[in-house]
Formats: structure tokens, sequence, C-alpha cells
């Protein structure tokens, strides 16, 4: 039994391994724990580092930039020259209309409505009328054949129908426009007769400032819709381009207007004729005559058209024409200041001409004459039409 029991202990410590004395320590063999399966941790990703950003170089100082130089002033342009010496301008000899001179026309021109829309200074719109005479042929779909344009403008106390009727009959006015395109006496025009009224506004001072409408509301809406030389260009450009086809005459009150369209569209319009009324917007109704004429004069030789580039017939009816007394000293004015307004009796040698209707005065024959004399010798500047 002792032998067994000695025996047994061998073999125990056998199986305990003890060290054989190699390199290799004893290590210690702990029971296994009951194994808990746990779930699996879902593996995030460690970041990535972020990388530190380089470092921002500074930049270089910016160059203070040169000095912009002051440009020079822009030169007036040089005004447009025109040769009048190939012009075959008719005397400005005052002729009395004849008697039967309306007699026996074949061609009739035609009288419509036409009316734009205007604004005043804060921009309230209003509407104008005007009457519009178009020579005999005259065809809105042909846009190949243009026409000169004569904007013609009434009297105190008138109308846009004073001229051209309310379309329902021949007036005198119109027959001799009809016999004059009809005889070739004069190239074949369209005219516009508008009004100077502005609604709420004192008349006299709608006549004055009738040009501020004249440039931008009558031109741009009237040669937008008929044949003229601005052919459908009614910018500020197309309508300096075009003004050797543009005349502006007036009667009375209508012949201060055309003054004032004198003065402030040179530019624009080429041909004056103002009718038994003087130019009392510069200097006042009894001003100096003298320095009406040089303010007038000056405005000429300012004016990018050149002296070559415009002309002026105005028409007076003699003493027995209310606004003669003021009319003649503002002429007479004129007429000495020979650098400038240069007095002619053929506009081939000169820019300025003045007649006395006697017989007549301060009514529609004297418009009536003064259109059969005067409106032959307009529409001829341009030289590039035949």
């Amino acid at each position: 039994m002792k032998k067994a029991i000695a025996l047994l202990l061998i073999l125990c410590l056998a199986l305990t391994g003890c060290s054989s004395g190699d390199d290799t320590k004893d290590t210690k063999t702990t029971p296994a724990a009951t194994a808990t399966t746990a779930p699996a941790a879902t593996a995030t990703a460690a970041p990535e580092a972020t990388a530190t950003p380089e470092a921002t170089a500074t930049p270089e100082p910016t160059a203070t930039p040169e000095p912009t130089a002051t440009p020079e002033p822009t030169a007036a342009p040089e005004p447009v020259k025109i040769s009048k010496s190939e012009i075959d301008f008719p005397d400005n000899t005052y002729y009395e209309l004849p008697d039967d001179y309306t007699d026996g026309i074949t061609q009739q021109g035609t009288v419509e409505s036409f009316s734009y829309t205007a604004k005043k200074a804060d921009g309230t719109e209003y509407e104008k009328p005007a009457k519009v005479y178009l020579p005999y042929g005259y065809d809105e779909n042909d846009k190949e054949t243009k026409y000169n344009v004569l904007y013609l403008m009434h009297g105190g106390g008138g109308s846009e129908n004073n001229y051209l009727g309310n379309g329902d009959r021949n007036t005198m006015f119109k027959k001799i426009f009809d016999k004059m395109i009809e005889t070739k006496r004069c190239e074949p025009v369209i005219i516009c007769a508008p009004s100077y009224y502005v609604p709420g506004q004192d008349d006299t001072v709608s006549a004055e400032t009738f040009y501020q409408e004249f440039l931008d509301y009558l031109i741009p809406a009237f040669e937008s819709k008929y044949n003229t030389y601005a052919g459908g260009d009614v910018t500020p450009e197309g309508i300096k381009a075009s003004r050797l086809h543009r005349a502006f005459s007036g009667f009375s009150m209508g012949g201060v207007c055309t003054w004032t369209i004198f003065e402030n569209c040179l530019d624009q319009v080429a041909y004056f004729l103002p009718m038994c009324g003087d130019d009392w917007v510069l200097v006042g109704q009894k001003g100096d005559p003298d320095a009406k004429a040089a303010a007038l004069a000056e405005i000429a030789n300012n004016a990018e058209c050149g002296l070559d580039g415009f002309l002026l017939y105005p028409v007076a009816g003699g003493d027995i024409d209310v606004a003669y007394e003021n009319v003649k000293p503002q002429v007479e004015a004129m007429e000495k200041l020979t650098d400038t307004f240069k007095y002619c009796d053929n506009f081939r040698d000169g820019n300025f001409c003045y007649c006395v209707e006697i017989h007549h005065g301060h009514g529609g024959t004297t418009v009536n004459h003064a259109m059969y004399t005067v409106i032959p010798t307009f529409f001829r500047l341009d030289t590039s039409v035949k």
C-alpha cells in the first residue's frame, strides 16, 4: 500500500512539469474561465490625423497704382462741312401768291390725325394731338422712299387744326402744298402740325419750352411712324444725322416757338421760318435787340452744324403786323453780325434772309405767301440726295 502511494506521488510530479533548467520561465496555468461570447464591437476607424495646414505666405504688398492722368478736355467737334457751290437754290425773292394758283390741282395729298405721349418734368404723362399732311403718292409700305418733314406751329389761341383743318376739307394751306409739289416748285414734304399746349401749364411757358417735348417725344414718335430720312433711327444720333431733311416754322406765338427751336435744336433741325414773331425768350420781349442778336449769334457759332449748316428766313407782316415793332429791330441787329448771319439773296451765298409782307399783316394770308416763297428754298443742303 505504501509503495502504491509513492508511485502516485511520482506520477503527479511528472505531470506538473517541473523546470528542466532551460531559459524558458515557468508559466502558471490558470484554469480557463467559462467563455461568454461578447457582441462584436463595431470597429470605428480612428480618424486620420488632420494635417496641419501649411502656413499661408504673407502676400507681397500691392503696388500703389500710378495716378490716373487727367484726360485732356474733349475738343469741340468740327462743324460739318457743306459745300453750297453745287446746290441749285432758287432766289430768296418774295413772291405774292397768284390768285388762281390752286386751280387745276390733280394730285391731292391727304390729311390724317396723329397723337403721341409726352411727359411733364414730374413724370406725369399726357396725350398730344397733331395733324399730318401726306403728299400725293405717299405709301406707308414703301420704306425706300424718304420724305422731308416740316414741323409747323400755330399761333396764340390756335390749335393743331389751324393749317390743315380737321381733315374734312381742303384748306388753302393744303392746296398750296398740293400745287407746289405737283408742279415741282418744292420737294415732296410731310407736314406735322402739333400744338404747344401742356395740361395745367401757362400757354406762354408751354410755347417757350416746347423744344423739350419736340426733341424728347414728338420727333421720336413721328419719325418712327412715317417714312422720313431718319429711316426709323430716332436715337439722338439718328435725329442729328437726318437734320438736313427737317424744318420748323410757326406763326406769331408759333414764331416765338420757332426761335426757341433755333436756340436749342440747331443740331437736329436745319431750316427755320419764324413768321410774325420775335425771340423774346432770350432777353425779354422788349429787351435790347442787339443783346438778342448777340445771344443768337453765340448759339449759332457754337453749333456742331457750322454756319453753312442752317438756313434762317424770318418773315414779318409790315406795319399792320402787331409783332413787327419787335421783329424789325431784332432782325436788323442780326444783319449787323455778318460773321455769323450772312444775309443773302440766294442761300448759295449765305444763311440768312428776311422778308416783310407789307400788305397782309398778322394773319393767315401772310403765312400762305411765306410758304409759297420760302419752302422752295429749303431741303437742299444734303448734296447726297439728287
